[in-house]
This record gives C-alpha cells, sequence and structure tokens, in this order.
C-alpha cells in the first residue's frame, strides 16, 4: 500500500508544531533525511507527524502514504499531542488516540483509516477492534498532513483509559503502548455507498478499496504530575504565665485579671512538598462564653512567608512572644466573662483552592471567668435587750466580695431576716454560716421560707420577718464590701419575749458565685441579741473587799452616726500625694519642657484599640513608643514622662505648619504631620487659652501634640468624620498619680476629689482600679453631646472650668499608696491636663463605744479575779463613758496590773474583830418587831423579821440574832442635825434577808463568815443564788446605807437591768442605772466616834500596803 505511519505523543514538546529538537532532525542534523520527508518534518504539528517524516516515511517515493499517530488529551486542539499536568492525587487519565496521513504528489487521494484496532497499557488491553478515521488525503497537499478529521471527532478518535497510579504527586513517567492496527483505504464514493448502504459508516462493516499490512505498533506517552496534594496544618497553642504546659481549643485554659497569656501559632506542610507560597497572619479577638464574637474587638496581622519549597512534614511559620507584644496579652478586670481568643490564619488555603481561600486554625483561647465569692454579714449594735424592750436599733447588713475578680452582671438578690429563737430551745445554738440554699424569692414570706431551712427542723423559727429584700446586677469589686442595709431600727414591739430568748438577724445573699443563680442563697452567721437582766450596783463612801471574787455587769453600746461633710486642708493633701500639674516639690512651676516631678503617663489607646502610635519620654529623656491601655490601666507598671507644655502669654501649647515646623530635635517626639495649614492661623496661637499662676499644663511633649509620623500615624488623623464625631476616633491617654496617702479615711464612707482646672478633651478618673463618678461644669463650647450621661465628662478649659470624682460604692481605698488614673479622651492634635487646685471632702461613719456599768467609789480589793469598775470609773449619766479603757475604770482595783484582782494570797476580809454595842442589855426579841419601839441598847434574837420603820433621833439599836433576820419594810432614820443624837441600827445575824418590797435600808449588816445577805429573798441554793429571778421580781431599787460585812453579799435586785439604751427622758434611767446602791455614808463614822470616844483608843486590826493613787 505504500503506507508507512508511527506514533509518538508527548516526548518532546506540547505545541501543534514541532518541537526544536524535532526541528533539527528535519534538518538533518542528527542523521540524513530525504528532500521529501524534510518537507513533511517541515509541515508537521506535532510529535507524532515529525516523528514519522524523519523515522518512518519512505525517503524516495512520490506515490507513499505517510500515517502518523499520537495521543491527545481530551478537549486540546486535535492537532496537538499536548497533555497538560495531571492533578496529583488522579490515578487515571482519558487520552484519545489521533491520527493523521501526509500523501506525495502521485499518491492515492480518498479516506485514510485504521481499523481493527487494540491497544495495551500496563500489560492491559484497553481498546479492542475499534477503527480510526485518519483524513482525506484529496484535501491535502503534497506532503502536506489531513486536516478535515478534525472536523469529524465521532470518527477521528479512539479514546481510552491510562492507569497513571504508578506516577506520585509531581513524578514525570513515559508509558509504552502497543497498538495493533490495519491500514485500509476508501475512495470518496465507496465511503458513500457505505453510508448510502446503512445510513451510516463503520469501516468494520464496509469493505475498503485498499488494505494494508496488520502489525502491531510501539506508542509512548509522557505523563507529568501537578505536585503533591500539599495541605497546611495551623495550631495555635495557649499558656498562662510563662507555664510549660501549652494548650488548644476554645476553652484551652481560664485565666483571671492579672494573669499574663501567650500564644505560640504554626503552620505545617503535612501532604506533600510545596511549589507555592502563602500569606500567613494571625488573628485576636474577644469572644463570649458561647463562642459569638464580641463586636469591635477583632483585629489581625498578616505577613507574607516564604512557603514555597517546604518539604512534607516540615514546620515553616513560627508565631510566639518573641515575635512582638500581639502574642502576649495581660488580663484586664474588663475582660472577665469573655475569651480572649487568637488563631493563626493563611491563604491559599491548599494546593486545590483558589488564592483568595482563608483558612485558620481553632482558636486558642483563655477563658477569664468571674471568680468572685460573696459573703454576707449582719450586725447589730446590742448584745443584749430586756424582755419588754420595744426596739432593737444598730442593724446592718453588708456583702464583702472575697474572691480574686468583680462580681458578674447577674441578679443577685439580698435579704435579711429576723427570727426568734425561744429560751426552750436555745440549748440547740445559733445556726453557723451556710450556703445552697434554693428558693425563689420574691417576697417577705419567701425570705422567711430560707429561714426555716436554715432552722433544719432544729427549732422553730418564731416571729420571722423580712427586713430588707432587694436585687441588683452590681459588680462588686474584689475586696470590696456593699452595704445593703445601714443602721436600721427594728420594732420588736410585737413580739412577746422572756429572759433568755434570743432574737436573731441573718443576712441573705443570691448569685454569690458564678456557679449558682440568683434564686440561690448564701447565708451568713446569726447575729443574735439576748434577752436578758443586766442590773448594775454602786458602792459609796467606802472600799470593797472580798476573799473571793468581785464580778459586777458591764454594758458596752455601739452607736454609729455618719459625720458631716468634712474637707481636707490644702497643705494635707499635697502632703498625701495630690499635688497640681508643672509644679516642684516647693510649689514653684515648672520651665516648659520640664518633667513634672508628680505626674506619669502611662499607656495611650486608639480608637481600634491599639496604642494610637503615641509617643512619650521615658525615664532616660529618649521617645518612646506607649504601649496600649486595652481599657484598663491599672495593671501597667512602666511609667513614662509627664511634660511641661509651652506657655506664651496667656496662650498654651503650639500649632506646627509648614512655615513654622518644629526644632528637628523635636520631629522625634512629635513626628512629620503638620498639625495646621498656612491659611487658617493657627500657627499664630495655642490652642488652650486657660492659663493658671500656681500650676502648667502637662501632656506628651512641649507642643502639647499627638504624635503623628506618616510611616505610622495616629489612626485619629485619618478619619473623616464631622466634629461632633471626631473624639469617637481620638486616643486615650492615662496621667497617674501614685502613693496617694488617705491614713484613716480608707474608711470613708463618702470621698470627693475636687480638682480645678482644663482637660482637651474628656476625663474620666480610677482610683485603685475603681471607677468614680465624674463630673463637670457644663462645657456649652463641647460638642460631645453624645458623651453625657456616661463615665467622661467635659470639663473645658474657660477659666473657671472644673471636674469633681465621687467615689462608687465598693471602692477599695488604701491608707497609703493608692493610685488615681486620669483618662483623657482627646482628638488627634493635642492633648493636655491642667490641675491648679485640688479640694477633697468626706464623710465617715464613726463608732462611738458608750460604757456602763456597776462601780465602787474608791477601792476594790479581791482576792480572786475583779471584773468591775473602782475609783467610780463607770459613774456616768445616760450618755455613759465614751471611750473609757478596761485600765481607765479600774485605776483603784488591786491589783490591776497586769490583770485585775488577785491582790493578794491571804485574807483580806479578817474575823476577829469588836462588833458595835452600846450599853445596856435589854433583854430578847422574837416575832415580828418594829425597833423605833425598842430602847437604846442590845437585843438578843434568833429569827427576827424587822417591819418598816423610821428610827427616832438619838436612839442606837444593837440586834444580835443567831437566826435569820429579815427586813420586810423600809428602815429609816430621822432626820437630825445634831451629830450627838444621831440614830443608828446595827444587825449582827446569821443570814439577813431583805424582802423584794424594800427600798431603802439605814442599818449596819452583819453576818457571820458563813452567813449572807441577801438583797432580795432568800437564798435556797448558794451556788444558783439567782435562780427564779425574773423581770417582775426584786424590781425595786434598793439603797444600803451603812456597813455591810458579810460571808457572801446576794446582790439580786433586778431594777435598771431592763434599760438596754438610754433613755433620753429620764436621766436617772440609762443601763447604768444601779439595782442597789451600797453608801457607807459619813453618819456611820460619827455615831461610832462618839459612841466610843470614851472608852480607850482605837486598835488597829491589820495593817496592809498599798500603791499610791496618782
Amino acid at each position: 500500500s505504500g503506507i508507512l505511519f508511527t506514533a509518538v505523543v508527548g516526548v518532546f514538546g506540547g505545541n501543534n508544531t514541532a518541537s526544536a529538537i524535532e526541528e533539527r532532525y528535519c534538518r538533518g542534523f542528527y542523521g540524513p533525511i530525504s528532500a521529501i520527508n524534510q518537507q513533511r518534518c517541515i509541515n508537521a504539528r506535532n510529535s507524532g507527524e515529525a516523528h514519522s517524516s524523519y523515522a518512518i516515511c519512505d525517503d524516495s517515493s512520490t506515490a507513499s502514504i505517510c500515517g502518523a499517530f499520537w495521543a491527545g488529551y481530551p478537549g486540546t486542539n486535535y492537532f496537538s499531542d499536548h497533555i497538560p499536568d495531571i492533578d496529583p492525587n488522579q490515578n487515571t487519565v482519558d487520552l484519545e488516540l489521533r491520527g493523521s496521513a501526509s500523501p506525495g504528489p502521485h499518491s492515492q487521494r480518498g479516506r485514510i483509516y485504521a481499523k481493527n484496532v487494540y491497544i495495551e497499557a500496563n500489560g492491559g488491553r484497553v481498546a479492542s477492534n475499534l477503527w480510526l478515521y485518519r483524513g482525506d488525503t484529496g484535501y491535502a497537499g503534497n506532503y502536506g498532513w489531513t486536516t478535515d478529521q478534525a472536523n469529524d471527532y465521532g470518527q477521528s478518535v479512539i479514546r481510552f483509559k491510562l492507569d497513571i497510579s504508578s506516577v506520585p504527586p509531581g513524578g514525570v513517567k513515559t508509558f509504552h503502548i502497543r497498538m495493533y492496527r490495519q491500514f485500509a483505504f476508501y475512495k470518496r464514493e465507496t465511503y458513500s455507498r457505505c453510508v448510502s448502504l446503512h445510513g451510516w459508516f463503520d469501516a468494520r462493516a464496509c469493505p475498503s478499496d485498499d488494505d494494508g499490512s496488520a502489525e502491531w505498533q510501539d506508542l509512548y506517552v509522557t505523563i507529568k504530575k501537578k505536585p503533591g496534594l500539599w495541605t497546611v496544618d495551623g495550631q495555635s497553642h495557649i499558656t498562662k504565665d510563662d507555664g510549660a504546659t501549652w494548650h488548644q481549643g476554645s476553652n484551652a485554659l481560664t485565666a483571671k485579671p492579672g494573669d499574663i497569656i501567650s500564644w505560640r501559632h504554626g503552620l505545617k506542610n503535612t501532604t506533600a512538598d510545596m511549589n507555592e507560597s502563602v500569606n500567613t497572619g494571625v488573628e485576636q479577638e474577644k469572644r463570649w462564653p458561647n463562642d459569638s464574637q464580641i463586636g469591635g474587638s477583632y483585629f489581625s496581622k498578616i505577613d507574607k512567608n516564604k512557603s514555597r519549597g517546604v518539604n512534607n512534614g516540615k514546620w515553616f511559620y513560627m508565631r510566639d512572644k518573641t515575635s512582638g507584644d500581639m502574642f502576649t496579652y495581660r488580663v484586664t478586670q474588663d475582660d472577665l466573662g469573655k475569651k480572649i481568643c487568637q488563631r493563626v490564619s493563611w491563604y491559599k488555603e491548599a494546593w486545590n483552592k483558589p488564592n483568595w481561600g482563608h483558612a485558620q486554625s481553632g482558636y486558642a483561647c483563655a477563658n477569664v471567668l468571674y471568680d468572685y465569692n460573696l459573703v454576707p454579714s449582719v450586725g447589730v449594735d446590742s448584745e443584749k435587750i430586756d424582755e419588754e424592750a420595744k426596739e432593737i436599733s444598730g442593724i446592718r447588713a453588708s456583702v464583702q466580695n472575697n474572691g480574686p475578680t468583680k462580681a458578674d452582671t447577674n441578679t443577685k438578690k439580698y435579704a435579711v431576716a429576723r427570727y426568734v429563737i425561744k429560751a426552750e430551745s436555745s440549748h440547740v445554738g445559733v445556726p453557723s454560716s451556710g450556703d445552697g440554699v434554693s428558693r425563689p424569692v420574691n417576697n417577705g414570706n419567701d425570705v422567711c421560707a430560707i429561714v426555716q431551712s436554715i432552722a433544719g427542723g432544729r427549732f422553730n423559727p418564731n416571729n420571722c420577718k423580712s427586713l430588707s429584700l432587694s436585687s441588683n446586677n452590681e459588680q462588686l469589686a474584689s475586696g470590696a464590701m456593699t452595704e445593703f442595709l445601714g443602721n436600721t431600727s427594728d420594732d420588736v414591739s410585737d413580739l412577746i419575749l422572756q429572759s433568755g430568748d434570743k432574737v436573731c438577724y441573718v443576712s441573705m445573699v443570691s448569685s454569690y458565685n458564678r456557679t449558682v443563680g440568683e434564686n440561690t442563697f448564701r447565708y451568713s452567721n446569726s447575729k443574735c441579741v439576748f434577752v436578758s437582766k443586766k442590773p448594775k450596783v454602786q458602792v459609796w463612801g467606802g472600799d470593797a473587799r472580798t476573799n473571793k471574787e468581785a464580778i459586777t455587769s458591764i454594758t458596752v453600746q455601739k452607736n454609729t452616726r455618719s459625720e458631716t461633710e468634712r474637707v481636707v486642708d490644702a497643705s494635707v493633701l499635697q502632703s498625701s500625694g495630690l499635688w497640681k500639674t508643672g509644679i516642684d516639690n516647693n510649689n514653684n512651676t515648672l520651665k516648659d519642657d520640664s518633667k513634672d516631678p508628680h505626674w506619669s503617663i502611662i499607656c495611650s489607646q486608639d480608637y481600634k484599640g491599639g496604642s494610637g502610635n503615641q509617643k512619650a519620654y521615658d525615664q532616660s529623656n529618649s521617645p518612646a513608643w506607649l504601649p496600649p491601655c486595652r481599657d484598663d490601666a491599672s495593671g501597667l507598671k512602666t511609667e513614662y514622662q509627664a511634660r511641661v507644655i509651652m506657655q506664651r502669654g496667656n496662650m498654651v501649647g503650639n500649632y506646627t505648619c509648614s512655615w513654622s515646623p518644629p526644632p528637628a530635635g523635636y520631629v522625634g517626639i512629635l513626628g512629620d504631620i503638620l498639625t495646621s495649614e498656612d491659611h487658617n492661623g493657627l500657627c499664630q496661637r495655642g490652642p488652650w487659652m486657660r492659663t493658671s499662676s500656681g500650676a502648667k499644663w502637662i501632656g506628651l511633649n512641649i507642643y502639647g501634640q499627638h504624635t503623628n509620623f506618616r510611616g505610622r500615624p495616629d489612626p485619629g488623623s485619618i478619619i473623616g468624620v464631622p466634629g461632633d464625631r471626631i473624639s469617637d476616633y481620638g486616643n486615650i491617654y492615662v496621667f497617674r498619680l501614685k502613693n496617694v496617702k488617705l491614713g484613716e479615711l480608707k474608711n470613708a464612707k463618702n470621698l470627693t476629689l475636687k480638682f480645678s482646672g482644663a482637660v482637651d478633651n474628656l476625663i474620666r478618673v480610677k482610683i485603685n482600679g475603681h471607677e468614680m463618678d465624674v463630673n463637670a461644669q457644663e462645657c456649652t463650647m463641647c460638642p460631645y453631646g453624645k458623651y453625657k450621661n456616661t463615665v467622661w465628662a467635659q470639663p473645658g478649659w474657660n477659666a473657671s472650668s472644673y471636674f469633681n470624682a465621687d467615689m462608687k460604692p465598693g471602692t477599695v481605698l488604701k491608707s497609703e499608696g493608692n493610685v488615681i488614673d486620669f483618662y483623657i479622651k482627646s482628638d488627634w492634635t493635642h492633648m493636655g491636663l491642667l490641675i491648679d487646685n485640688i479640694a477633697m471632702t468626706y464623710t465617715m461613719d464613726r463608732t462611738y463605744q458608750s460604757t456602763y456599768g456597776s462601780w465602787g467609789e474608791y477601792g476594790i480589793a479581791a482576792k480572786d479575779k475583779a471584773i468591775s469598775s473602782s475609783g467610780a470609773g463607770l459613774s456616768s449619766g445616760y450618755a455613759g463613758r465614751d471611750g473609757v479603757s478596761t485600765a481607765g475604770y479600774n485605776k483603784l482595783t488591786f491589783a490591776n496590773t497586769p490583770t485585775f484582782g488577785n491582790f493578794t494570797k491571804n485574807s483580806l476580809v479578817l474575823g476577829g474583830f469588836t462588833t458595835p454595842s452600846v450599853r445596856g442589855n435589854r433583854g430578847r426579841i422574837s416575832g415580828s418587831v418594829d425597833v423605833n419601839n425598842l430602847s437604846t441598847g442590845e437585843y438578843m434574837a434568833g429569827n427576827v423579821t424587822l417591819s418598816g420603820t423610821t428610827l427616832g433621833t438619838g436612839k442606837s439599836v444593837v440586834i444580835r440574832s443567831s437566826g435569820t433576820v429579815k427586813i420586810s419594810g423600809n428602815l429609816l432614820y430621822e432626820a437630825t442635825s445634831d451629830t450627838t443624837r444621831l440614830p443608828q441600827l446595827i444587825i449582827y445575824a446569821e443570814n439577813i434577808i431583805i424582802e423584794p418590797d424594800v427600798s431603802e435600808v439605814n442599818a449596819w449588816l452583819i453576818t457571820r463568815d458563813k452567813g449572807y445577805v441577801s438583797t432580795c429573798g432568800s437564798i435556797v441554793n448558794m451556788t444558783s443564788w439567782l435562780s427564779g429571778l425574773s423581770s417582775s421580781q426584786c424590781d425595786k431599787q434598793l439603797r444600803v446605807n451603812g456597813p455591810i460585812m458579810a460571808g457572801s453579799l446576794f446582790l439580786r435586785r433586778t431594777y435598771g437591768g431592763r434599760h438596754s439604751s438610754p433613755a433620753r427622758n429620764d436621766d436617772n434611767m440609762h443601763p447604768g442605772t444601779p439595782a442597789e446602791v451600797l453608801n457607807l455614808r459619813a453618819d456611820a463614822y460619827i455615831w461610832a466616834y462618839n459612841n466610843y470616844r470614851g472608852s480607850g483608843a482605837i486598835r488597829t486590826m491589820n495593817v496592809k500596803e498599798l500603791p499610791p493613787r496618782y
């Protein structure tokens, strides 16, 4: 047939013409080639046709037809043998067997086919018994190549599938394909008859006009795969306080204010070698606990990173705190309840993603959890009350946050309840504090239901009453306390109280930590007021001595009152660290551009949350970039200089213009962007007209300007907004006064700092990190109306401008080391602060301690302990003794150091004395006796009762009883001015009992060593001598005028004990009012002198040396 063919594909080129190498073959550079084949070679459109030209076609026959085969890629130009790079994850590829023919001048003209085509690849058959149209030579020029087959795609290609799984990503492999075929020639009329006969053409069914040889032929196809399926694994980790353990995830760790958290980020090529570059970056934002975004908190930083050529399995991007400040963060109180998160991002995302597709790692977050612990407490000024009390005063309740962070904004309920523990249940004890009581509380009955839960069935909490129930969402600061019930009185007139009852108060708070809700309560220790009697006794005119204890009652009452507002003197303020601006330690104003020795600048913040690209002088006088405030400067410690701003006449500060630039030495602090243009005239004056003779404006620099560089601009300077919104995009600067001493004012109930001065433009104030309530004179020229009723104030800078800062509830003050931060918000040109006068006012709750008690007018000597008062140390009216110390009312107590009493080991009350006597033994008496019916003399008796009477003038009666003498009525003396006729009654008995209705006894009361004197009724049990007493018994005041000497003295009167608070309408009725007055009057001494002066010398019974009184 004269047909020769070959098939080569994709070895040398991918164009529609032969490659440069093949062109060299065509020109005979690699071996001889005939002229006719050289022409075919030059006309070749692919490597298959070129290869046939120089390696297969007949070199001399002009009648031969030269055939060619090649493999093409579906969808490409028919005559192209270019196979594009295959995706690395492809395991097979579809190819098309294509063909053409080149006639000579004497060749047959007609349609050329290959039939009986079989294709084998990779040891298996991929096509069987097919046929291929290769073009009509009648349409091709001599030694040209057929073209029409390209328009008959259904006949001119054989598609087959090639297994390329053995080619690795990025690899190249040439596949050996074996093809079996037979040449077939069809005249056009033969082709047409076949189509007419069958309605279609099929070389297998239509006989050809000429068949050539059939044989196997080799075909070579080269496949190249794209680089591997490279993917990137991004990982973000977080740690706290430079910990050795790193964590991942949106709840990776918990943090609290003050903690420093750090991130590290990495990207790793995980699948195959990379031949592309990716852009990398880090994103940061704050998120809510449910992982929803918090608006305005997002920012990112993009790096261009070299990643092309990174091998599989290699890390190629690492960022941590060594890469800049962005990768560390100090947690603030404002972050509570939020997550602080970072993640790494990159694009292109992967080998098969578009260039604009982003990918991110999971966020690595620090969960800043509220960690507060609200502890309720309750207090009552009184410890005891009388059964008939109508009111209990001085009730206070508060809640303190003992946790390390402020409280969250959840609703919290505060409550105080009163309940009564009856005397019969007092053995159970008062409930201690607890928590976890869950109950909806909406009214007082609900509060009392909580009390019932607290009792837990141990006792019946009678007479419950809700004193307070409120709710709020106050974010109480760490360590702060809020008083929600202050100095309240409770009306208890409706209660039926008896001695031994307890009136108790308990406070409660819900949502006391972040894990419980508003209907779960914590309750305090109960503070109980004991219903009891505390009667008093007074010893007048003599000493009190005992061989046992001297214990009497003492009442201490605390009364809290708020003082009127006080003003702190200006000189005291300055010594406390509250300095005006721009002055030295001697109150002299500083020169321009001087460092203020008292004020410092801490940080700056732009509207995006960054630092605003602002500079101040560091402590070595070098311009330094300020750190970002991040909404709270309390955790920042590094201080930068506050400089005195220039003043020219009544103009302060300066603008920079193109014709009036700053000196070269200031460009490093001011920047290189002008603050004014030539035409507006601002360069002729400063921005502020407010000046002071005693202070100076301070700011970042001598010009009072913001820092603004072209290469690193102030973000506010490139925002074009109307004037009334300009501060929205301004910067915040923090000025600081530290080491402010407040002393006892740390306990101030209210504290107000008053500043006369000026601010450009807005100001807020914090003390020790606690927000203060700032207010200012209305600035009529200020356009920033949106900042009214916010934490910001607008003082302006006129001649009378000022601002005040009031302490808010919950603020924690210290005696010294207080820090006051002044936050100034200003637009992008100038910023300054002037303080030319400071005043401070305060109010405090003062606690006054009033002490009432029993007392002796002179000395008290006890062999055992002494708990009383000597030297009339507690004598008082209804106001009591204010601020008196125990030592102060025991100056004549022997001993009084180091403890009171325990004066001697020897007896202080000696026997062997001579009892008073009078002349004349008058016999024996018995029964009920009126002593005024007795004559002067001595009488013997057993048990005897002395009725009430008045002993007449000149009578002296001595009764010597071997039993008990009862006094059933008042024993009085007739008044006389004659000292020689003074009446006197001496009673000497085993026991002496004064009946309850007796109010006055004028007599000497003397018992034997084992006997007793009882001021109210007989004594059944010497160790329980108060048994049976109540406020309705022994409730008359008793006065005994005369010496008392007894084995035991039982003071059983209850008069005055019911008066737990001063009765201001009766100066004689108060907690110190005595139940008994034991008065050793002078008439006893005068009578004794007159009675014995004729009988001889006075005999000394014993001597005890005492310390002097001073």
